[in-house]
């Protein structure tokens, strides 16, 4: 990443295919710096904070790279976790970025736009008034919902089809790239 910001045009973007994966590296980094045989051996979640001011590292030479007047684009996995809020009855299944409690809170703040991309699908009512689901479509969600963190700094809509030329526009590029 740093020699990406030191090349400026280079390329448009960098993208960085995946967060959780770089945060894997991130821990592999902290155990072989303090010669730990894992991010556990540090003790009370110290290893984890450890893991977080490295993720910053990279998060800052990403701010480097967008000074150089490049896009970063960084994908994340999802995981799903049961979630109860202490004011309200029952749990429901979120999705949530598949990083730690300490580096998801960063990446979260960091961003400009943390898109949600899911697949809807379609509830329709039988003749007997079963419910049943019939196909969908791939979706971006661009706004916090219960179920999911998203959010866009640039008014985007709260849902959109699954294509880049509802994006492309905030690349200013020109260009598409290849299906």
């Amino acid at each position: 990443v740093g020699e990406i910001a030191n090349t400026p045009g280079v390329c448009e973007t960098l993208v960085l295919d995946t967060a959780d994966w770089a945060e894997q590296n991130c821990i592999l980094s902290v155990c072989k710096k303090y010669k730990k045989a894992g991010i556990e051996e540090f003790g009370y979640g110290k290893g984890y904070t450890y893991v977080a001011e490295e993720f910053a590292r990279l998060l800052a030479a990403c701010d480097r790279v967008i000074a150089a007047g490049m896009h970063v684009v960084i994908t994340a996995h999802a995981k799903m976790r049961k979630f109860e809020q202490p004011d309200e009855m029952g749990a429901y299944d979120r999705w949530e970025m598949k990083l730690s409690k300490q580096v998801a809170p960063l990446l979260k703040e960091w961003c400009d736009m943390l898109l949600f991309l899911n697949y809807k699908t379609y509830v329709v009512t039988t003749e007997t008034n079963a419910k049943k689901a019939q196909g969908g479509k791939r979706v971006i969600y661009t706004s916090h919902h219960p179920c999911w963190d998203a959010k866009n700094r640039h008014s985007l809509p709260e849902e959109m089809d699954l294509d880049f030329k509802n994006i492309a526009h905030l690349f200013k590029t020109g260009s598409e790239p290849a299906a």
